[in-house]
């Protein structure tokens, strides 16, 4: 017998679920049971000793795979259609890089200063296939329309942004505040522009690409532990 079809989440439950989401990965890597895991079995690894934020990466990885993998296409699992879009997908990557590398060794306080090396490596990955691959595909259903007849910008981008820039507010327990406000102001505009990428091309890996690049600036700048 051929299971019924399951019916469609409204509007109002895959915002719901978009910011149960964030709160997960908000709290997952620094839980009670991935704590557990890591002192009792994972803290003498080479790679992870030392290093928890790694470890809180990987599990958050993990789940970003558990939840993409059974619809990779619509997760952005994918290359995309590049070929189209190529100039714009490296404009979008490239330009914010760049602008990062300008600015950032010019900042009188380096808030990274001394970062561990999962801001570029692990941490892009386990908040890209979060926000940009599952939250993304919960919100384009119901927000696939245009901001503007000119302006052909998907809502899912700007109102995606909102739960990505969320994710930063744990940064006001560790940075200065005035800093995570322009963090929150910098981290929204990012997925919303630089997720023009996502839209172009059905993939994550452009943002995700570009996420890793921008975060390896001030990690190289301030370099970190390995």
């Amino acid at each position: 017998m051929t299971p019924p079809a399951r019916r469609p989440l409204t509007r109002a439950e895959a915002l719901g679920l978009a910011t149960a989401l964030t709160i997960l990965a908000i709290d997952l890597p620094w839980s009670g049971p991935v704590n557990y895991l890591y002192t009792h079995y994972f803290d003498t690894i080479p790679f992870l000793a030392g290093h928890y934020s790694r470890f809180g990466d990987l599990c958050l990885i993990l789940v970003g795979l558990i939840l993409t993998l059974p619809v990779p296409k619509e997760s952005g699992l994918r290359i995309g259609n590049i070929r189209e879009h190529w100039k714009g997908v490296l404009l979008l990557t490239a330009g914010p890089v760049l602008l990062c590398a300008l600015v950032y060794p010019r900042l009188p306080t380096q808030p990274f200063e001394k970062s561990d090396l999962s801001i570029w490596l692990t941490s892009p990955l386990a908040q890209d296939l979060m926000f940009g691959g599952v939250i993304y595909r919960l919100l384009r259903p119901h927000f696939s329309g245009y901001i503007h007849p000119r302006v052909k910008m998907e809502w899912a981008l700007p109102v995606g942004g909102i739960f990505f820039a969320a994710w930063h507010l744990q940064n006001f327990a560790t940075f200065p505040r005035e800093y995570v406000l322009f963090q929150l102001v910098y981290t929204w505009a990012a997925f919303t522009f630089v997720g023009l990428t996502r839209q172009w091309t059905g993939s994550i890996l452009y943002v995700d690409l570009a996420h890793m690049a921008g975060n390896f600036v001030p990690w190289y700048v301030s370099p970190g532990d390995w």
